[in-house]
């Protein structure tokens, strides 16, 4: 008997041996493994501290005994040998035992391995009990079965072995069967045997090997052997059963080249891909992966299967792979991580990593396989480059909704809301209830989107409103963007407030200019009339010896000049007007634009009170300085057409010097500026007037003007509840 060392870690291993291992002192259990514990029908309390001879059949529980005594006096007994066993139940098992001794805690312990060969008995019995029927019914069955001789020759064969070998019967039966094997096949058949002698054992299962057809072929099998014993309990031959696998090792076979084709494929192909093993380290990896990190095969494999990553991509993937192990899932997708190259560079990729599994279900380890998008996050950072500094506004939406999903910063400008608000809304949210033709924005908008959805690409005019509720003319241009899943438009939207504003103004030149020639006409029509009166007048006044007559010609020779000068002024308005800023006596200016608008019919009983300081000179536009008078004082007689009766109507200039700076003031008597119109007095196209009455760009391009010259153009509430609208002008440097 030998005396063997229990290695650290026996008893983990029992616990998953599926064959009964067990541990006795004297006769006395210590241990059972669970395979152990169901062999026997008991629970492990019902065997531990009992002893090992009451689970052993009465007949040869008293011979248990002794050998177990035997063992404890370090006496020779048998290391292998056959017993039967009882369970509770009284069903009876046969066990084939392997014996080895272990020091344990200074006492000498049994270490029993068993296996169940209650069926290769019940076997034996049967076939001793029924031999001849056996092998009647065995002989025609479809089964490859031979029966031979204590020598190996063989006795019997069955229909279906010749079927499959090709062989007659009388061409097989006294042969010896490892005629009909390979060279491989008849060793390892020897071996198996020489094992089954040396053990005691009375069956030999499922040994792989080569039968040799007749004509030539070779047929997978898997044999198992069972010993013949005669009456006395000696061998007396042997019984094998062979099972046909050629179809399954050629299954198996194909199934090898092919995870074989695949592998070299995956390593060839143009896909990052590394094969990791339970151990974590980098087993496989793919030229691909190879190549675009920098790094050469030996320089990789072997090595941590995380030591390209950064280590938040570390972290990432670690709590990626815990997650995996407690929802056991087979597979972590989609997972962003950063790849340091060798160079240092580091790679933007999305990874996919596929759990391995073995025969036994257990894994084995992870197929990894990355896509680089480093070329696509620098294509979206490109398009969000191009996008966010276009000089258009620039807006995606969805087409089925209306909403707003992305935009530039231009349309935070635009709409005077941040990014985050923006997306908030929709179309409907950032335009008036109708659009200029009168269309439902709504509605209107709808059928753009769809338009461009289905691949048009509209292009048309639109009204937005800014947050503060002003009124934004834009040019739309619409086109379909691609989006899996989703209808996205993109809009590329330009403010045409200032081109609205020239064309108008372009307008209003057009109608001046119409006007001026009119009006050049009418005086040179006029002026040879009133030069004629004029002269007859005088000529009749010094005629006249009459003081009436003589001072009523007087009051017609005073008018005649006050006509004739209206006629130099419209005339000299009339006249082509250079924009260029010279020298200019703006006392003058004011003057002479005052007294054009005093012939408007909506200057009718306003009085207007001047009250201009002694200034010099200013650096301006007389026919620029000349449109905003007007237009102020214009829209002050506007303003005070709607006072009551009791209300006079006084529109007060005045000039003061401010530094190196000339303040012009209009203040008039009519209602003021509602607050809720402040904010947007100087936009582009808006107003409170009457529908016809204005177009709103008056004060926007009196704005302008202003600010070209470098000043301001503001507004005040005036101390007596009217309007007042002041602006600045640079005065000529003085020495």
């Amino acid at each position: 008997m030998r005396s063997i060392r229990v290695e650290e870690g026996f008893l983990s291993l029992a616990e998953t041996v599926s064959s009964l291992i067990a541990l006795i002192q004297g006769d006395t259990v210590t241990y059972v493994n669970p395979a152990g514990c169901a062999t026997l029908g008991r629970q492990r309390e019902e065997l531990i501290g009992r002893p090992f001879s009451e689970v052993v059949h009465p007949e040869s529980r008293d011979a248990a005994r002794e050998r177990a005594h035997a063992r404890q006096r370090g006496e020779p007994t048998p290391m292998r040998f056959v017993e039967r066993l009882v369970r509770p139940d009284g069903s009876e098992i046969w066990m084939d035992y392997s014996v080895d001794l272990a020091e344990l805690g200074g006492q000498v312990t049994t270490i029993v391995t068993g296996h169940d060969i209650t069926a290769a008995k019940r076997l034996e019995a049967e076939l001793r009990a029924s031999e001849a029927r056996l092998r009647g019914l065995s002989m025609q069955a479809p089964m490859m079965m031979v029966a031979f001789e204590i020598d190996g020759s063989i006795r019997d064969v069955s229909n279906h072995w010749l079927q499959k070998t090709g062989y007659a019967r009388h061409e097989v039966v006294g042969r010896q069967g490892y005629d009909f094997v390979t060279a491989e096949s008849r060793a390892a058949l020897e071996r198996a045997f020489a094992e089954l002698a040396r053990s005691g054992g009375s069956a030999v299962r499922d040994v792989p090997h080569q039968l040799i057809a007749k004509d030539g072929r070779l047929i997978d099998v898997l044999v198992t052997s069972v010993i013949e014993f005669d009456e006395r309990g000696q061998p007396c031959g042997a019984i094998a059963v062979a099972h046909d696998v050629s179809e399954l090792n050629r299954a198996w076979e194909a199934l090898r080249r092919s995870e074989e084709r695949f592998r070299r494929l995956s390593l060839q192909a143009p896909v990052m891909m590394l094969g990791i093993g339970v151990d974590r380290r980098i087993r496989e990896v793919s030229n691909d992966w190879l190549r675009r990190m920098g790094y050469a095969r030996e320089e990789v494999v072997g090595r941590e299967g995380d030591f390209f990553l950064t280590e938040a991509s570390r972290r990432r993937m670690a709590a990626a792979f815990e997650r995996r192990r407690l929802t056991n899932a087979e597979a972590i997708r989609a997972i962003p991580l950063q790849a340091i190259r060798k160079d240092g560079s580091v790679m933007d990729v999305v990874a996919t990593s596929v759990v391995e599994f073995g025969d036994d279900g257990q894994p084995t380890g992870v197929i990894a396989v990355a896509l680089d998008v480093s070329a696509l996050h620098e294509s979206e950072a490109r398009y969000r480059a191009l996008v966010e500094h276009a000089p258009e506004v620039i807006i995606v939406a969805d087409a089925d909704t209306g909403r707003f999903v992305d935009c530039n910063g231009n349309a935070h400008a635009l709409f005077g809301l941040d990014r985050d608000a923006l997306l908030a809304r929709d179309v409907a949210a950032t335009s008036p209830l109708q659009q200029a033709g009168g269309r439902e924005s709504g509605e209107f908008a709808a059928e753009m989107l769809r338009r461009a959805a289905d691949g048009e690409t509209p292009i048309f005019e639109w009204i937005h409103l800014r947050s503060d509720g002003a009124e934004v003319p834009c040019r739309i241009h619409l086109s379909r963007l691609p989006a899996a899943g989703r209808r996205l438009v993109r809009a590329t939207i330009t403010d045409i407030s200032r081109e609205k504003q020239l064309q108008e103004q372009l307008r209003h030149q057009e109608k001046m200019a119409a006007i001026g020639l009119l009006a050049a006409g009418v005086a040179h029509e006029i002026g040879n009339p009133l030069q004629a009166l004029s002269m007859a007048a005088q000529s009749l006044e010094r005629k006249s010896s009459d003081a009436y007559a003589r001072q009523k010609l007087r009051l017609i020779g005073e008018h005649i000049d006050r006509i004739s000068a209206i006629v130099r002024r419209m005339n000299h308005l009339a006249r082509p007007q250079s924009a260029a800023r010279t020298r200019l006596p703006l006392n003058p200016t004011i003057e002479s634009a005052l007294e054009v608008a005093r012939f408007d019919r909506r200057a009718k009983d306003v009085a207007i009170e001047l009250d201009l300081a002694d200034l010099p000179d200013v650096i301006a536009s007389e026919h620029e300085v000349t449109q905003v008078c007007l237009n102020l004082a214009l829209n002050a007689f506007d303003a005070m057409s709607a006072n009551p009766p009791s209300r006079e109507r006084v529109l007060a200039v005045g000039t003061r010097r401010e530094g190196d700076r000339a303040r012009i003031v209009f203040a008039d008597t009519g209602p003021g500026v509602a607050p809720e119109h402040r904010s947007r007095l100087f936009s582009a196209f808006f107003t409170t007037k009457a529908a016809g009455k204005g177009t709103g760009l008056g004060l926007s391009v009196s704005q302008r003007i202003v600010e070209e010259h470098g000043g301001r153009l503001v507004y005040e509430d005036d101390p007596g509840g009217g309007a007042r609208f002041s602006f600045d002008l640079p005065l000529e440097a003085t020495p």
